[in-house]
């Protein structure tokens, strides 16, 4: 559960303007490899694949903000968020079936449903 969460800060919050003043780009500046980044190179035509190798190879401080809201740019065209939204969907009811699964045995309680409950809150809220 603690991977769905920190998924979702990082992949949405984070990249979708739900943070305050720069932290929207941040991680793109950090260069972390998020899903959407992924999804981005294999959907990307070859320069553009090429462009990013070189946004990507430099040192945070040689980033540009140009850089950065070109990649946003791509991660749009592609759908990027779209598809990382839909495999974070995928993720919750994987792990909802595997919850179920590993407390199969387990006396129905206040406490298993309220763990369970968890899951998806922790990957559907509001990003």
């Amino acid at each position: 559960m603690r991977q769905l969460a920190q998924y979702r800060d990082v992949t949405y919050r984070a990249l979708l303007g739900q943070l305050p003043t720069r932290e929207p780009r941040r991680y793109l500046y950090e260069g972390k490899r998020t899903l959407m980044l992924v999804h981005i190179l294999r959907e990307c035509t070859a320069d553009e694949r090429d462009r990013l190798g070189r946004v990507f190879s430099v040192a945070r401080e040689q980033r540009t903000d140009r850089d950065v809201e070109w990649v946003f740019r791509l991660f749009e065209r592609y759908a990027s968020i779209d598809f990382a939204r839909a495999t974070l969907r995928q993720m919750v009811q994987a792990a909802l079936d595997e919850f179920d699964v590993a407390h199969r045995d387990a006396r129905p309680s206040t406490d298993r449903d309220f763990i369970r409950d968890l899951i998806p809150y922790l990957g559907n809220r509001d990003v």
